[in-house]
């Protein structure tokens, strides 16, 4: 065997050994690939609800302060009726 067909035969010896690797990093990458569009998925469903909380939490402090603002109002007309005591 002369050197041409030594280094042929190692190189088909190393792609045999090296297939199976190959398959196995493919799959790897087909799984973070997968994993990675979940996680993205996951961090846009995140942000989806951290804006609601948000925009419920802004609603309920507008709503706290009417109502605060009428409570106050309903508070000055009875004193004014006298029908509460003034607060001083």
């Amino acid at each position: 065997m002369d050197n041409n067909e030594l280094l042929n035969a190692m190189q088909t010896m190393l792609k045999s050994e090296l297939s199976p690797i190959k398959e196995q990093l493919n799959n790897i990458e087909k799984r973070l690939e997968i994993l990675e569009i979940k996680q993205e998925v996951t961090q846009n469903k995140i942000d989806n609800l951290t804006f609601r909380v948000a925009t419920i939490e802004h609603n309920q402090n507008k709503e706290f302060k009417k109502l605060n603002d009428e409570v106050d109002t309903l508070i000055e007309v009875m004193e004014a009726k006298g029908v509460l005591p003034k607060v001083e």
